[in-house]
């Protein structure tokens, strides 16, 4: 449980929030826990890690730069939330890295 715990912040939950908060942050949570169990499942597996954005929801301002960028359309935007939603990381080109450059907060990140 402590290991999952830990994972939060990389799924999109904030280490610490209200109890009340934890539905605004659930929609995110499934879709980056997605990506996530598949990340650890070819490292796991010695595979190659699939190429796709990891958004920081602390950092992110909500500009829709990253959405409106992408060209094979990786993100769907979550109105509730005004954040965007990595939505089909296997769409994700690799060597892409336009969503990251057109944030101008830094809140999107690529595998190495």
């Amino acid at each position: 449980m402590l290991r999952l715990v830990s994972l939060a912040p990389q799924v999109g939950i904030p280490p610490s929030f209200p109890v009340g908060e934890m539905p605004q942050y659930y929609s995110t949570a499934v879709e980056n826990t997605s990506a996530l169990v598949r990340h650890v499942a070819c490292t796991l597996h010695g595979m190659a890690t699939a190429y796709y954005p990891t958004v920081d929801n602390d950092t992110c301002i909500g500009d829709k730069e990253c959405y409106e960028v992408c060209p094979k359309s990786v993100f769907d935007w979550d109105e509730d939330n005004a954040k965007p939603v990595v939505a089909r990381p296997d769409d994700c080109v690799e060597g892409c890295v336009e969503c990251a450059k057109a944030c101008p907060v830094e809140a999107i990140t690529l595998p190495a």
